[in-house]
């Protein structure tokens, strides 16, 4: 029994609970909100004392009591920081629904977070701009509000995350738009007709949600004056013509009462001849001029592993801005499995690092690059890990499994599990190479990845798909994790090795062997067919329907390609067919920079050197 000294906030408990799957029905607990910060529970056998700060320090205070074993005892503890948040990319396709960013949000409450951003690029239906998110699972308002309104009920900041510049490629195939097209992806800085757009973003935001902050983007634009601007207005200094478009948005941000907050790496690629990442170093003060005073700066780095690193970035930002805050990211964005283990490789030295800087804001973010393909899910135990190293600088995993167990039924450890199908290498070493994904689209017969399959590959997935399977068999509302991902470990037992194998059978007129591959080519059709039915179940958990449409086509164009594939090899081997001109070919394989850890995530590469 939980009582807490306002009804309301009972209401919001009892939800985070039910939607988190926590149960503490053998304790009597006496809430108080009597703290500045953090929380302070006093046990005594069954009977709990809790003091708190806010919402949020409660539900860790309840996570933290439903793993404590002992019968007396006292424990008090505070983050260094005070705003700890989480970001959702919904406008890689796959744009979360409102019943699974219930789940996910209390599950972060619960965690400690206590401010979440969706990220939505265009996925927004504003007034008059029927073609800006068409077809791509805009939310409307009256969608907007209920996840904002549902956020603030559980004590959780929604604040939205826009973008005001670049990255805003999907809407220029629309002729709507193209006027206002500088270059690439990014929008003609000084035409009305931006400016127009871009008020009616922030007035959506501003009619759906209750947050005073708004990340309003403006990252990656390096070409930004070098297209349509150039042509309309011959060159100009992009420290200019940043500030002047900064300055406009800015005041559109002041019109709805908004403080906005953009990525910081236009500055300094401006600044240091393209590079973001530099050691510390005197900033000319020039720069200083170029940033408008009602704006706060985020400096977003997610792949260094060394602290010095992350430490020299926070005092380069610390020139420009006293107020700085921290996006570090969980790593969801190179294909169908998460990378649990790189972020706490690359986490750890950035909270260490944020901790001796006293910075005060983070937040993690959560991409979806080319399609959404990782579960937003797989990555929870990650989400902990980061949030009690925000209490602890020595994280107790032994703990954290125990807290993970409680809320999944599975530990730390079998979420590690969920990483595995990208660790072929360097005897499971974390990097950010993502073979699962390259190799299930590489193409059998024009293949770009051969150098990257390794011998013992095909028994590598074949033991990992039944340990993810027996995995899956758990009674947990998250077995679907790893049933989808032994799907796939299985489809490439078959699969990811097969374009090497042809083709040096081939080139040896080894028969026999082709033969085989044959064969395995109708058991990766089979267990592909699989892996689609439990990559579906997961999408629709998630995600609104559209984006899938793309995953049809990639999934589908593999079956038939695999098909056809199938076809020809078997009329080679029948000696119907005297060769296979794509392999007569010499095979090249991507290169990464020398590093024979390859990252691809690039669908439309992956599969073709043509145009597709």
């Amino acid at each position: 029994m939980i009582k807490i000294d306002d009804q309301r906030k009972l209401i919001s408990v009892e939800e985070v609970l039910k939607n988190a799957a926590l149960d503490l029905s053998n304790y009597n607990i006496n809430a108080k909100q009597t703290r500045k910060k953090g929380f302070l529970l006093r046990i005594d056998q069954n009977e709990v004392m809790l003091e708190y700060s806010d919402l949020v320090s409660l539900y860790n205070a309840l996570l933290e009591l439903s793993v404590n074993e002992e019968k007396t005892i006292i424990i008090e503890k505070e983050m260094f920081n005070s705003k700890l948040g989480i970001m959702l990319d919904c406008a890689r396709n796959g744009a979360i629904n409102f019943q699974a960013f219930k789940k996910f949000i209390c599950i972060a409450a619960l965690m400690g977070y206590n401010y979440v951003k969706l990220y939505v690029e265009d996925l927004m239906k504003l007034d008059g701009e029927d073609f800006f998110g068409y077809m791509r699972g805009a939310y409307s308002q009256e969608e907007f509000k209920q996840i904002n309104d549902y956020a603030g009920s559980i004590g959780v900041e929604f604040v939205p995350c826009i973008q005001t510049l670049a990255h805003l490629n999907q809407i220029f195939r629309w002729k709507e738009y193209k006027a206002i097209n500088d270059c690439e992806d990014i929008l003609l800085v000084g035409e009305e007709r931006t400016y127009e757009l871009i008020e009616k973003m922030i007035k959506f935001c501003r009619d759906t949600t209750d947050s005073k902050r708004i990340n309003i983007g403006m990252d990656e634009a390096e070409m930004v004056g070098l297209g349509k601007y150039l042509s309309k207005n011959g060159y100009r200094n992009r420290f200019e013509i940043m500030k002047e478009h900064l300055e406009r948005v800015i005041e559109i941000c002041k019109k709805y009462d908004f403080t906005p907050e953009i990525w910081s790496d236009m500055f300094f690629k401006i600044a240091f001849d393209g590079k973001y990442y530099v050691p510390y170093a005197e900033i000319n003060g020039q720069i200083h001029d170029y940033i408008p005073q009602d704006l706060k700066l985020i400096y977003w780095d997610y792949y260094h592993k060394e602290e010095i690193n992350y430490e020299d970035m926070l005092k380069n930002h610390r020139q420009l801005k006293k107020d700085v805050i921290y996006a570090g990211g969980i790593w969801t964005w190179r294909g169908f499995a998460p990378n649990n283990k790189l972020t706490e490789k690359t986490m750890f030295p950035a909270l260490d690092a944020c901790r001796k800087e006293k910075i005060d804001n983070i937040f993690f973010t959560m991409w979806a690059d080319d399609g959404a393909e990782c579960s937003r899910f797989s990555v929870i135990g990650s989400m902990l890990v980061l949030s009690q190293k925000c209490y602890d600088e020595d994280v107790d995993f032994n703990k954290i499994s125990k807290m993970i167990e409680k809320i999944t039924n599975y530990s730390y450890e079998d979420f590690l599990v969920l990483d595995q199908p990208n660790f072929i290498y360097n005897n499971g070493t974390p990097s950010c190479s993502n073979p699962s994904k390259f190799l299930l689209y590489n193409d059998l017969f024009i293949s770009f990845f051969d150098d990257y399959v390794r011998d013992n590959i095909k028994e590598y997935y074949s033991k990992l798909a039944d340990k993810l399977r027996i995995l899956g068999k758990k009674n947990s509302p998250y077995n679907f994790l790893f049933e989808n991902l032994s799907n796939l470990s299985k489809a490439l037992s078959y699969k990811a090795d097969l374009s090497k194998r042809i083709k040096e059978a081939y080139d040896s007129k080894d028969f026999q062997e082709l033969e085989l591959c044959a064969k395995d080519i109708k058991q990766a059709i089979i267990h592909i067919r699989k892996f689609y039915d439990s990559f579906k179940k997961q999408w629709l958990q998630e995600n609104k329907a559209f984006g899938f449409e793309i995953h049809d086509a990639r999934f589908g164009g593999l079956i038939f390609r695999l098909q056809n594939c199938l076809e020809v090899l078997v009329r080679y081997i029948n000696h119907k067919i005297e060769a296979i001109d794509e392999l007569n070919e010499a095979r090249k394989s991507y290169k990464y920079d020398g590093n024979q850890l390859l990252v691809f995530n690039n669908y439309s590469e992956n599969i073709t050197s043509g145009k597709l």
